[in-house]
């Protein structure tokens, strides 16, 4: 939880915010990694060529995933607070790709 250091008798800071994300990662084999997230199974792994199986996404693109996701998330919020529903959100690390976005409709 949230842990505060009183300063003044007016004014209270945080000295200290505690948050605590557990990730459990085991190898499975080859190039392949089972990571259990919030008791959800992520399997990573690499392509054939490197000496993988390709069952699963490789770190980088599930870090983009995971990026995207979030800002997804922080625009979804954003809106919602404005009491403008999103019809449509895209996101894409790439510009180019945003071709297929629109804009959210007024609530």
């Amino acid at each position: 939880g949230d842990v505060y250091k009183r300063q003044t008798q007016s004014t209270w800071v945080i000295n200290q915010l505690i948050m605590k994300h557990i990730v459990n990662t085991s190898w499975e084999g080859k190039m392949k990694f089972d990571s259990v997230v919030s008791g959800h199974h992520i399997i990573l792994d690499a392509t054939n060529e490197v000496g993988g199986e390709n069952a699963g996404p490789r770190p980088k693109e599930l870090m983009l995933s995971a990026l995207a996701g979030c800002t997804g998330m922080d625009v979804v919020s954003i809106l919602k607070k404005m009491k403008v529903e999103p019809c449509l959100l895209y996101t894409s690390p790439s510009p180019r790709d945003l071709s297929t976005s629109r804009m959210p409709s007024s609530a």
